[in-house]
C-alpha cells in the first residue's frame, strides 16, 4: 500500500494503532527457544541469498560494442577511459529532475556514503551522449 493510498491514521499494512497485533508475553526460556528456531530460519535464508548471489556473479557478461561518451568532471570521456585501468566500474543511476534544485534525497545519501569510503573512487557522469 503506497502512502498516497493509505487511510489516515493507518500504517503501511492498513493497521490502526489499536489494531496492531502484539505477540504474547512468555517466559525467557520459551522466548529463547522461539528465537533459536527463528535464528535457524534466518541462517537458512542467508545461505539461500549467498547461493543466489553466487549464481548472479556467474551470469555471462555482454561485450559492450557501442562507443559510449560521458560528460563528467574531466570533460568528455569514453567508457574505457572511465575505468582508468581497473577491471570493474560502479555505475549508479542518480535521479535528478531538471526542475529540482537538488537530486533525489536517497541518491544523495548514497553518493555521500560512497565519497566517505576511501576504497571507493566514484565517477558520476552528469549526462551521457551518443558517440
Amino acid at each position: 500500500m503506497t502512502h498516497a493510498h493509505r487511510r489516515p491514521g493507518t500504517n503501511h499494512l492498513g493497521e490502526t494503532a489499536g489494531s496492531v497485533p502484539h505477540p504474547p508475553i512468555v517466559s525467557r526460556k520459551q522466548w529463547l527457544g522461539e528465537r533459536r528456531k527463528l535464528l535457524g530460519r534466518e541462517k537458512d535464508l542467508t545461505k539461500h541469498y549467498d547461493r543466489v548471489n553466487a549464481e548472479r556473479r556467474r551470469l555471462p557478461i555482454v561485450k559492450i560494442e557501442k562507443d559510449y561518451v560521458f560528460d563528467g568532471p574531466n570533460g568528455k570521456q569514453h567508457l574505457n577511459a572511465i575505468f582508468e585501468g581497473r577491471r570493474q566500474l560502479i555505475v549508479y543511476h542518480f535521479m535528478f529532475d531538471p526542475a529540482w534544485e537538488k537530486g533525489c534525497p536517497g541518491c544523495r545519501r548514497s553518493v555521500y556514503a560512497g565519497r566517505a569510503r576511501r576504497d571507493l573512487r566514484a565517477y558520476i557522469p552528469r549526462s551521457a551522449s551518443k558517440a
